[in-house]
């Protein structure tokens, strides 16, 4: 640092003897003897001294002359770690000591020492050694023969479950059986219930179906009937009306001279009514033949239509109770699968 007095560059000392520290400063340049003076005096210190200052990576390096004392100031000044420029010292003293025949007798009789040690280590070594593996045999040993008794007991307990379980087998199986033989002998009732009403419904059906056909040949006798009689009337109207076209026919050829002045056209109609009245069934009916004939051609379209809407009927609930029947059948034998997998 720059003293304001004499404006001389001075540094900063830090020393450290055994965790004792001591600080002055020094006015550069410095040599290495000074600082050595220094040291001496501050710790009071006469035989040889050891000397290392602190470097910029933290590490102690050896101080001895005046290049390493200059390079030591170097890295002080160019630590921008440090505010103050500070030269830390560890100061190591050195004692002289000779090697009298007491340390060097002791130096070979701890060396026997050691060798005896080293000795008894690799004794204890080996009996340790042996010691683990008696230990590490035996231990493998019970290890083996406790997983032989589970390895029993397992295979005791495996066969006792096993028994176990085909005895419960066997007991389902018996519940199922019983269960599937009572299953059967329901569809079997069922199946006879089943057939015992399709022929009620067939015998039902039949019987209606006859009693349709009874009703139809009913009809048909009757219109037959019907129809022979118009065919009667109108046999009678055209024979009637034949009769009348010969009277007129005669009477128009008859001369001019043997009529008489009031019989001119009033005959013919004069003897049409006497037809009428004498024909008993142009009196009944007083209908035209061509009006007979819409009568019955009417008639007989309606006795057809009817036929066709009895024949429908009858096909579509056929069709309803094959439909019933299948459906049952098929229910009745998915039933039969499945218990038969069960």
């Amino acid at each position: 640092m720059w003293s304001e007095e004499s404006n001389k560059l001075m540094i900063s000392v830090k020393v450290s003897l055994d965790g004792e520290l001591r600080r002055f400063s020094l006015e550069r340049p410095v040599a290495y003897a000074q600082l050595l003076e220094k040291v001496q005096l501050a710790f009071e210190l006469k035989g040889k001294v050891v000397m290392q200052y602190l470097d910029d990576e933290g590490d102690y390096v050896g101080l001895s002359c005046d290049f390493e004392l200059e390079e030591a100031l170097r890295i002080c000044e160019s630590s921008l770690k440090q505010k103050v420029n500070l030269l830390r010292i560890k100061v190591v003293p050195l004692v002289e000591t000779e090697a009298p025949k007491q340390q060097l007798q002791q130096v070979k009789q701890s060396e026997l020492k050691i060798k005896e040690l080293r000795l008894k280590l690799k004794e204890e070594r080996f009996r340790l050694k042996e010691e683990l593996k008696e230990k590490i045999q035996s231990e493998r040993l019970g290890f083996k023969q406790g997983m032989q008794e589970k390895q029993c007991a397992f295979r005791q307990d495996i066969k006792n479950v096993r028994q176990e379980s085909k005895v419960q087998l066997n007991e389902c199986k018996k519940k199922m059986n019983e269960q599937i033989q009572g299953l059967k002998q329901q569809l079997q009732q069922e199946k006879l219930s089943f057939q015992q009403q399709v022929k009620t419904i067939k015998q039902q059906f039949h019987e209606q179906h006859k009693e349709d056909l009874n009703k139809i040949k009913a009809q048909q006798s009757q219109l037959n009937a019907l129809l022979v009689g118009r065919n009667k009337q109108k046999s009678a109207l055209e024979s009637g009306i034949v009769e009348e076209t010969e009277q007129t026919i005669s009477v128009t050829e008859q001369p001019e001279h043997q009529r008489s002045e009031g019989e001119s056209m009033e005959k013919p109609i004069v003897q049409h009514d006497s037809l009428q009245q004498n024909n008993p069934k142009l009196k009944q009916l007083q209908l035209d033949p061509l009006q007979l004939q819409n009568i019955y051609l009417d008639h007989i379209h309606l006795v057809k239509l009817l036929h066709k809407q009895m024949k429908m009927q009858q096909k579509m609930e056929l069709k309803a109770q094959k439909k019933l029947v299948n459906n049952e059948t098929k229910k009745k034998e998915n039933n039969d699968k499945s218990i038969e997998v069960a």
